[in-house]
């Protein structure tokens, strides 16, 4: 099976190319010949960010790309490309735009099923204008976030109607009802995108069963379609013979997953920055330099786009801990400095010897093309090294060494004295108002939660001012639901995980510049255990058709009987899984995703992550904190 990416990415290609040929791709800035105007809404911009350079978009054919409700001008002799969501506002916008005769060709693209009223609008408009030419009228079935090769949401961080506010706590049926259908068109484009008709496990009792149904009845439709979007030569191209899992689970089987501070790279930057919010793009905010002499010059605001598919390093140490991402970035720009130095004088036409001149011009040659790949990651490199600075900052001020190491012995069933989780709840602690919250939640979450610290602890948090709405929704959701509240350590040896730890500290000083003075004097030693969350166990257990405390009550339910296909057991001969889709209802994270992905992997299990929308964890303590309202 492809990834969700790629498959994506291969259909907007097409759309813009008008191949489908992947080989065709490769020389497409060679033989574009037709350009083009691209117009997207919001909601379509959204979802070329993370898939597509300006460089891509030129490569393709594009000249122009402009929003749907911005002002546009007429331009003749002109093929539009239109790539929006089938909404009654932008189809009244492209009738427009037809009716004005503003381009000479359309193309019109909807990134899900377009209503067949919204069909004969445009037809009407096409009339109207007497020569306009639609050219092309597709859907597309993408309308969701490819992040990763293998995670993808819904939305990006304000989902509105189905963030987990909204899923948890609606405020009518309605509400609940016109969540849920949102969430289903979402994961139908996901699963026609893949090409596949999985087989799907959903928790029971929650929006995941519900949505899960409603899912399954929407495929079953489009499976009796003739020449539809699950049609043999659609199904034969998507090159997957084995059927993977859909696990539909529901937020709350896990909340500390979401509350967690985090070590990873990847994971500490969507906590720390406004990396969510950007789309794989990262801004660094400017720095003054304090205007006297002697104090040096400002700093500019820095942006920089965090792509693993097009950042090596990125994409070799986003789930690897940020102090040995430092490390890891220091050594390679070193090596990559020294290389540069060594062939340099080479690409400026020197350093030819005593070799002969067809030796020496072919030296030259390799070193003027080894030299501008040298330099992008050189400077791809020099981006990490300020991206790693500025987390470094983020961790002196809020101390969220002593959060991640605390948190992690409640995790793991260490029994922290009450005394250790007080002191960094309290009015002098580092840390803001959310890094107490959030550690006085995963505190509650666990079994062995002492009432009377919780009492003492929000206490201490009401003194500060601090809004105890999240905690009154952890404690609805502990009454009724059933928590996993332990997860299981990896037989790593702590003294060797200290050590490693310890080592990183140490580094941390020389690697930043100095910028983490602090970390590197008198911070304890980390014990950093691998660990395997609730989650992870739930995927592990459904993709093996075990039924375990975590899974016994997981319907299965598969969209191709079109009777009787919802049971409440596994099929007595249905196989294990090599492929799974994760989908979390009500949020996800670059923490639980990493983790789950990792250790499926090293199990020989190819899963992909997705989630109705992405949030960090201050965020989903607003959104926990607004169910009470």
């Amino acid at each position: 099976m492809a990834t969700i990416r790629d498959s994506q990415l291969g259909a907007v290609k097409s759309m813009l190319s008008g191949k489908t040929d992947d080989d065709d791709f490769e020389t497409l800035g060679a033989v574009a010949a037709d350009w083009k105007v691209l117009v997207y809404d919001k909601i379509g911009q959204d979802i070329l960010t993370p898939l597509l350079t300006v460089q891509d978009l030129h490569e393709l054919g594009v000249t122009l790309y402009l929003q749907l409700h911005a002002p546009r001008d007429h331009i003749p002799d002109t093929t539009v490309v239109y790539f929006v969501q089938p909404t009654a506002d932008n189809v009244q916008r492209i009738c427009k735009d037809i009716e004005t005769q503003l381009y000479d060709k359309y193309e019109l693209n909807f990134l899900s099923a377009v209503p067949r009223q919204l069909l004969e609008d445009i037809a009407a408009a096409t009339i109207a204008s007497g020569s306009a030419v639609v050219s092309k009228i597709f859907d597309l079935f993408v309308d969701f976030l490819s992040l990763e090769k293998d995670f993808f949401a819904l939305r990006k961080q304000n989902p509105g109607p189905i963030s987990y506010t909204a899923l948890s706590s609606p405020d009518t049926d309605a509400d609940i009802m016109d969540s849920m259908e949102q969430v289903v068109a979402g994961l139908f484009c996901a699963v026609v995108t893949m090409g596949v008709v999985p087989i799907i496990r959903c928790s029971r009792g929650n929006a995941a069963e519900e949505i899960a149904k409603k899912l399954a009845e929407k495929l079953r439709s489009a499976l009796k379609q003739r020449n539809g979007v699950f049609s043999d030569s659609k199904m034969s191209a998507s090159g997957s013979f084995q059927r993977p899992l859909l696990a539909l689970v529901d937020r709350n089987v896990d909340l500390g997953a979401m509350l967690q501070h985090t070590w990873t790279y990847q994971a500490l930057v969507h906590d720390v920055m406004d990396y969510h919010t950007k789309l794989n793009r990262i801004v660094l905010p400017a720095e003054g330099g304090g205007g006297g002499a002697g104090q040096g010059a400002a700093q500019p605001a820095q942006s920089f786009d965090l792509d693993s598919s097009t950042d090596v390093f990125w994409s070799e140490n986003r789930g690897l801990e940020w102090v040995e991402v430092a490390e890891a970035s220091q050594q390679q720009l070193q090596q990559v400095s020294q290389e540069e130095e060594s062939i340099r004088p080479m690409a400026n036409g020197g350093g030819g010897g005593g070799a002969g001149i067809a030796d020496g011009t072919a030296k030259i040659k390799e070193a003027v093309a080894k030299l501008p790949i040298l330099m992008k990651k050189k400077k791809q490199l020099d981006q990490h090294m300020s991206v790693l600075s500025a987390a470094v900052k983020s961790i002196e001020a809020r101390a969220l060494n002593e959060y991640f190491e605390l948190e992690g012995e409640i995790l793991n069933d260490d029994s922290p004295a009450s005394t250790k989780i007080l002191e960094l709840l309290g009015a002098s602690a580092k840390g803001s108002a959310q890094d107490k919250l959030r550690l006085l939640s995963i505190y509650m979450l666990s079994a062995g939660a002492k009432p009377e610290t919780v009492i003492a602890g929000k206490d201490a948090l009401k003194g500060q001012g601090v809004d105890l709405g999240a905690l009154v929704h952890v404690e609805e959701v502990k009454k009724h639901e059933k928590l996993a509240s332990h997860r299981k350590s990896s037989a790593a040896s702590s003294a060797s995980s200290q050590d490693v730890a310890g080592k990183a500290w140490a580094f941390g000083g020389q690697a930043l510049g100095g910028m983490s003075k602090l970390l590197a004097k008198g911070v304890k030693k980390l014990h950093v255990a691998e660990s395997e969350g609730v989650v992870t166990q739930i995927v592990d257990d459904l993709m093996d058709n075990r039924s375990t405390a975590l899974t016994k009550d997981y319907l299965f339910i598969d969209p191709k009987v079109l009777k009787g296909g919802d049971k409440t057991e596994v099929p007595e001969r249905q196989p294990a899984f090599a492929e799974a889709v994760t989908f979390m209802v009500g949020g996800g994270g670059f923490l639980e995703y990493q983790g789950l992905v990792s250790a499926m992997a090293k199990k020989g299990k190819v899963v992909t992550y997705g989630c109705t929308s992405l949030v960090n964890a201050t965020t989903f303590l607003q959104q926990m904190a607004a169910c009470n309202k």
